[in-house]
């Protein structure tokens, strides 16, 4: 009877402790990336009808390593905005060793420059 008693009770905890693993696996797999949680806010605010108040400040907006969404980004057209800080990965700049590639900055600049807005370049 010892032995009964004693394979439910690791049976009952073995069964307890999956569940609690399924539980908190769930859980984990259910939860917003932090990194994109903002990816997509700005879109809401596109439609604004009140305008920035002028205050002189000439205003960057941050798109970390997203360069791409730069293209037709609603600040191009606002004149408030001077341009845009993209961060490069130096791996992306200099592919093997002592051999770079500077062109996807190149055509960044020329794409906000058609736009008149300014690349601030931040290195990484």
């Amino acid at each position: 009877m010892y032995a009964s008693n004693w394979s439910y009770y690791i049976s009952s905890k073995l069964t307890a402790g999956l569940l609690l693993l399924l539980v908190v696996a769930n859980g984990i797999a259910q939860r917003e990336n932090p990194s994109d949680r903002y990816a997509n806010a700005y879109k809401k605010y596109t439609d604004a009808e009140r305008p920035i108040e002028e205050d002189g400040i000439k205003h960057f907006v941050y798109f970390a390593r997203d360069r791409n969404a730069i293209q037709d980004h609603p600040l191009l057209t606002h004149d408030r905005f001077a341009g845009v800080q993209i961060m490069y990965p130096w791996s992306l700049l200099e592919p093997s060793k002592n051999e770079y590639d500077f062109s996807i900055i190149q055509q960044d600049y020329e794409y906000l420059k058609a736009h008149g807005k300014k690349l601030f370049i931040q290195l990484q």
